[in-house]
């Protein structure tokens, strides 16, 4: 892929010019590079799946052709199908070895389902080691019909 066309050509107002001042002609080239591509690869799995027990784990690995691959993994347990406990991790190598440019971490949360007639109302709470960002936190509520 490469840009080409009308706008790339254009001209340009120069002060302090060594031949004076006025417009310049300039025609703007640019190279070309590789569309952006990306590889992804996940597997999740239920080792525990009864009534009242569930444990999910997953894995994620993403492999980007402008970039260096990245990791993520995670755990969910599950009681009763009310309340759930997460936990994971992203890991990019180019970033975690300098944790004060590093935006990934550990990540970590809990859910809960509260049944109310023929309605789920669920309360949910997730926080993120964004590294230099710092601790980031989300709240979400929600009705399940």
């Amino acid at each position: 892929m490469s840009y080409h066309g009308g706008p790339l050509i254009e001209n340009l107002w120069r002060d302090n010019w060594v031949s004076g001042q006025g417009p310049v002609g300039v025609e703007l080239q640019s190279a070309a590079y590789p569309p952006p591509l990306l590889l992804k690869f996940g597997v999740a799995l239920d080792p525990i799946y009864t009534p009242d027990h569930k444990l999910t784990v997953a894995a994620d690995l993403s492999h980007p052709n402008d970039g260096s691959e990245k990791i993520h993994l995670g755990a969910e347990y599950t009681w009763a199908s009310l309340i759930s406990f997460r936990s994971g991790f992203r890991y990019d190598p180019n970033l975690w070895d300098d944790r004060s440019t590093s935006t990934e971490g550990l990540t970590f949360g809990v859910g809960m389902k509260y049944p109310m007639g023929n309605q789920f109302y669920s309360f949910s709470y997730a926080g993120e080691d964004r590294g230099y960002l710092g601790l980031k936190h989300r709240f979400c509520l929600g009705i399940e019909f």
